[in-house]
């Protein structure tokens, strides 16, 4: 099936979605992964944190930057998505799942 289509991404979510919700760290809880066509959703609850609290531009600019380098560099998500076309999107959302901010990781951020 083609990488980028959304019965593939849908099926790649579905399996992330059997082990949710799961604590990433202890501020980070992994809520249910979306497939679309070309992108797979990562959904994610900052369990700490207020919307209100954060300057969401702030948190948006930063995740960015560690979330690009990490996506580029670790062969399961780049090897697997951003290399065969597939955009990775991080939405972060506060205690309450009020969204804070939502950030794209694409194949050309990794120079794809």
């Amino acid at each position: 099936p083609d990488p980028r289509s959304q019965e593939f991404l849908g099926k790649i979510a579905a399996e992330i979605n059997r082990s949710i919700p799961v604590m990433i760290d202890q501020e980070t809880e992994l809520m249910p992964a979306i497939g679309v066509p070309e992108m797979l959703i990562y959904n994610y609850r900052l369990v700490n944190v207020s919307a209100a609290q954060v300057d969401h531009n702030k948190f948006a600019a930063g995740a960015k930057e560690r979330l690009k380098e990490g996506a580029c560099n670790r062969p399961e998500t780049r090897d697997n998505f951003l290399k065969k076309g597939v955009a990775l999107r991080y939405s972060y959302f506060d205690k309450d799942k009020q969204h804070i901010a939502t950030v794209d990781v694409t194949p050309a951020d990794c120079g794809f």
